[in-house]
């Protein structure tokens, strides 16, 4: 497994600080989702895809991690 996946996004929107992640126009969420599709739901812990699907939609936790992947993807096509 990689290390954090929220270390990843915040890497690929270029935010300084993980807060800035929380105020994302759309073409950074679609940046992020382009980018999220192609991550295997394996290369990252159901902790971590809880703790950023928390973090950036305020959504429950899920059960399993593909499950978060696709409610943090489905949010953040709002």
């Amino acid at each position: 497994m990689k290390d954090s996946l929220i270390d990843d996004i915040q890497s690929w929107t270029g935010c300084y600080y993980l807060s800035d992640l929380r105020y994302l126009d759309s073409a950074t969420k679609k940046l992020i989702i382009s980018k999220l599709d192609s991550v295997d739901t394996d290369s990252f812990s159901l902790q971590q895809w809880n703790d950023v699907l928390g973090y950036l939609t305020g959504l429950p936790p899920q059960s399993i991690s593909q499950l978060a992947k696709e409610k943090l993807l489905k949010e953040l096509k709002k």
